[in-house]
């Protein structure tokens, strides 16, 4: 019997990837999200901490729906067209002043 606080490694294949499905509303778990993103679960619980990326807690686990995803994923593009548009500004700057 497992105790409290502890874990096991468990093999995933592509039929526990699949989505949770209530209704029409779809839910992630942590591990599922953090493999579609390429990322450890530790960001992802960090996110959700944050208040970045929504989720609830259902249960003992957090769980996100593909709307949260989507919502999440659109933030951090824009994000990061705001940040390249900011580089873009500065280089432009700095071009404009010549050499010093």
């Amino acid at each position: 019997m497992e105790g409290r606080g502890s874990y096991r490694r468990v093999k995933i294949d592509d039929e526990d990837m699949q989505p949770g499905v209530r209704g029409d509303v779809r839910f992630f778990d942590v591990n599922q999200v953090a493999q579609k993103l390429g990322v450890s679960t530790q960001m992802i619980y960090k996110s959700i901490q944050q208040g970045k990326l929504p989720a609830i807690f259902i249960g003992s686990r957090y769980r996100m729906t593909d709307e949260d995803l989507a919502q999440f994923l659109s933030q951090g593009r824009q994000k990061a067209r705001d940040r390249a548009a900011g580089r873009a500004a500065k280089l432009a700057a700095k071009r404009e002043a010549g050499p010093e």
